[in-house]
């Protein structure tokens, strides 16, 4: 089984290929140089950055509100300041998923996290 890639409050989820496919037809491609930034923090401005070594190893695709990624080869997802670098992205498809709270405190409200 494939794992999810969890990074600060960046979610990789693993998707079937059919599913980015079907993401594809539907929304915009999204043009890059060997890296996308998945998230940038509000208020400190910090950013989570995916790389890959040539620019054809990775494939975007916005639907909606939810970023589709094929990566063919390895990838490296680092931040700003206070995550650790990881190396070994494997090459599969994603759907990044944005990390969600519970305030139980408001109703059991979910909500977007905020860096």
């Amino acid at each position: 089984m494939r794992r999810v890639i969890r990074h600060g409050d960046v979610n990789l989820v693993p998707v079937s290929l059919a599913a980015f496919q079907q993401a594809a037809a539907r929304g915009q491609r999204v043009a890059h140089q060997g890296t996308v930034v998945l998230a940038r923090g509000e208020a400190t401005g910090s950013v989570h950055e995916l790389s890959v070594a040539e620019p054809d190893q990775l494939e975007l695709v916005q639907d909606g509100d939810t970023l589709w990624l094929r990566l063919t080869s390895v990838g490296t997802l680092t931040h700003t300041s206070d995550h650790a670098t990881l190396t070994d992205i494997p090459p599969v498809t994603y759907r990044q998923v944005p990390e969600r709270e519970l305030n139980h405190f408001a109703n059991s409200v979910v909500r977007r996290v905020v860096d």
